[in-house]
């Protein structure tokens, strides 16, 4: 809770998940209606048509349950729209833990370049999809008092933001932001470790609980065969068991 994170969210098997006008708008009215519900903040946002770029600061709501509301409610209406079954985006979202004092201007820069970066376009500002827009205009969606860092007066604060975006575009692909501390984690080694520590160290509603161990209880209570519940052909007895080992996973 109440933390930073710069959240990648993939195609299923690298595919585009917006296909047209009307599926970019979608998915970004639910990302507003969200924001209200869920009461947290969107610095940045990218919807590339195959994968989507948030920089979200969290309130007490977990990025879990944004995120799972958000993509499962877009995929549902993707699907209806264009007549498909089954799943949208690739498997579980990447979200990294930032240090917001280091990385706050540079990852707001990193997310805007992506559709120069991918030759979408020539210049930032002629991509329509991304807060680049809200940024040097009016802000919808995000929190753009970020840009007051850049100038006193908005004009001047916009002339150099773009600026410093432009300047971006001679450094390419940063790689350095995918390389993390504990795999999770985007700073300096004081930042990360008191970070881990304060996580490792939270009491939030989850138990440590391994999975073989509720498929062992689960099977129990069913009376059900654990190896019968592991494959793919199973009888009507472990397909319930499964199903209830499968929502005690996701509560526990």
């Amino acid at each position: 809770p109440h933390a930073f994170y710069h959240v990648i969210v993939r195609g299923n098997q690298r595919r585009k998940v917006f296909w047209q006008k009307e599926d970019y708008e979608d998915y970004l009215s639910r990302l507003k209606l969200y924001r209200d519900k869920f009461d947290f903040v969107i610095y940045a946002y990218c919807l590339m048509p195959n994968h989507v770029h948030l920089l979200i600061e969290t309130g007490d709501v977990p990025l879990s349950k944004i995120m799972q509301s958000l993509q499962f409610s877009y995929t549902q209406s993707f699907n209806r729209r264009h007549k498909k079954v089954g799943h949208l985006f690739q498997g579980r979202y990447k979200a990294i833990v930032c240090d917001k004092d280091a990385y706050l201007l540079e990852l707001i820069r990193y997310i805007h370049l992506n559709p120069a970066r991918s030759r979408l376009v020539n210049k930032p500002q002629k991509y329509r999809w991304s807060s680049y827009r809200e940024y040097i205009g009016e802000p919808v969606i995000i929190d753009a008092t970020a840009i007051c860092l850049f100038g006193r007066s908005k004009a001047s604060a916009i002339n150099a933001y773009t600026k410093f975006v432009q300047d971006g575009l001679k450094e390419g692909h940063r790689e350095d932001y995918y390389l993390l501390k504990d795999q999770r984690v985007l700073g300096e080694d004081e930042f990360a470790e008191k970070l881990i520590k304060k996580a490792e160290g939270w009491q939030g509603s989850y138990w440590n609980i391994e999975m073989s161990e509720i498929i062992e209880k689960t099977c129990e209570a069913f009376s059900a065969d654990s190896l019968l519940l592991r494959s793919v052909r199973r009888g009507r007895k472990e397909a319930l068991a499964k199903g209830v080992a499968t929502i005690l996973a996701k509560k526990l």
